[in-house]
């Protein structure tokens, strides 16, 4: 099967050939896939924290097909991945917190570990797409409904389920409701079942690199484009405007773009009218120190020359995991925790760079597709605080990690299809 594929690929090499037989691997990445997409929102309390239910379903779906012998460890992603621990256990000891969160540690010792695997089977690559793209499209659909039906269904139960679960059932934390600005008490869609108006806009981006790069344009781009749109949000659109034009342009496809970027401008024009000058003022964000955008993008430089470069130990080392949470309450300036920046201010810059090899070494090596991975691998780093958050981890685990074929798997794959053509040949001699 081939690395990548581009264009219609999936279409041109399965079309007529049927869907890979129903497989233990093929269930337990379902599994993964509908909690990270459809029980997201889901979580165990325990005390004062809560464990998503997509972690416990990714530690136990890793180690089903670990014991039941169903993936291959990458030797050169062990190495790393020892090294990176190695480093992390370091900066754990020697980094400026006096307590710090073991729990935190643990939680990305053991989501990182699950990265080591590599599933043998090339059929389950297509499954994967396959399965993400009909749940995807699900998402797309509840999404644009949520969006009109909150016309007759006043109130924030349609974002929010309140009432519906218990309260300990539901992870807390997240912006489920945030009204669109200048549309009347109108709210931006969330998927229904996704956390936040962001989550959706950066699924919907996925879902479009995964239909462009595997499949054949179809109505489906226009369903996953509208509910992007009614997101409201920029994560996702930034997703889309780093990826797609490269993507066409690599393949000869840029002329779609002179036609596809006035249409939607024009539109945009069309559809916000007087409120257009919204986005400008989104685009200032940047200047206030309380805004999202200043808070996700830019507050960590600040954090880290207040409270890391100031000590030589602290830069190595950082401040300890699970630390940039108790920070973010003392700085005078919004802060989020993106994964760059809680990685370095936790761990340290000595921390840091061998596990970013590690990560970077699991996202690219033997990639199946170098836009899917680099779409996720953007979303990773820079859309969210997702270092030890499972809920986009679960996806690039199925889609990626589990998916590529690192050298040394590839090698290991083809001696033991060669000892076993050997071994059935001197059995034929022997019979």
């Amino acid at each position: 099967m081939d690395a990548t594929f581009g264009g219609a690929g999936i279409e041109r090499r399965w079309h007529g050939a049927g869907m890979p037989r129903s497989s233990l691997v093929s269930g337990v990445l379902a599994a993964m896939l509908v909690s990270t997409l459809f029980l997201t929102r889901f979580a165990l309390t325990l005390g004062h924290s809560e464990l998503s239910l997509a972690l416990v379903v990714a530690l136990f779906g890793t180690a089903l097909l670990v014991l039941t012998g169903a993936v291959r460890i990458s030797p050169t992603r062990f190495a790393l991945f020892a090294l990176a621990v190695a480093t992390l256990l370091l900066s754990v000891m020697l980094g400026g917190s006096t307590s710090p969160s073991y729990l935190s540690f643990l939680n990305l010792i053991l989501l990182y570990a699950c990265w080591l695997f590599v599933v043998p089977d090339d059929r389950q690559f297509e499954a994967a797409m396959r399965t993400m793209r009909k749940m995807l499209l699900i998402i797309a659909v509840s999404g644009i409904l949520q969006f009109f039906a909150q016309v007759a269904i006043k109130g924030p139960v349609l974002f929010n389920w309140q009432n519906v679960f218990p309260y300990t059932w539901i992870s807390h934390g997240f912006n489920y409701v945030i009204p669109v600005p200048g549309l009347g008490g109108m709210n931006k869609s969330n998927g229904f079942f996704l956390l936040e108006p962001s989550s959706l806009s950066q699924m919907m981006a996925i879902g479009i690199i995964i239909e462009l790069e595997f499949f054949r344009p179809s109505w489906r781009l226009a369903v996953l484009a509208a509910a992007l749109a009614l997101s409201f949000s920029g994560t996702g659109l930034v997703l889309f405007m780093a990826i797609v034009p490269l993507m066409l342009l690599t393949r000869g496809k840029g002329g779609i773009l002179l036609v596809a970027v006035p249409a939607l401008v024009g539109l945009a024009l069309l559809v916000a009218g007087p409120r257009i000058a919204l986005l400008f003022d989104r685009l200032q964000e940047f200047g206030s120190d309380q805004s999202s955008g200043f808070a996700r993008f830019i507050s960590p430089f600040f954090l880290f020359s207040d409270y890391l470069y100031p000590h030589l130990s602290t830069t190595l080392f950082g401040m300890g995991p699970g630390s940039i949470e108790g920070f973010s309450l003392k700085a005078a300036y919004l802060i989020h925790d993106p994964t760059w920046g809680k990685l370095i201010f936790e761990y340290g810059f000595l921390g840091a760079v061998p596990f970013v090899l590690y990560v970077a070494y699991c996202f690219f090596a033997g990639a199946r597709s170098i836009w899917l991975a680099s779409a996720l691998f953007l979303n990773y780093l820079l859309l969210g605080g997702n270092l030890v958050d499972a809920r986009l981890q679960v996806l690039i685990l199925v889609l990626v990690v589990l998916q590529n074929r690192p050298r040394d798997v590839a090698r290991a794959a083809v001696r033991t299809a060669a000892r076993d053509l050997r071994s059935s040949a001197r059995t034929a001699r022997t019979a």
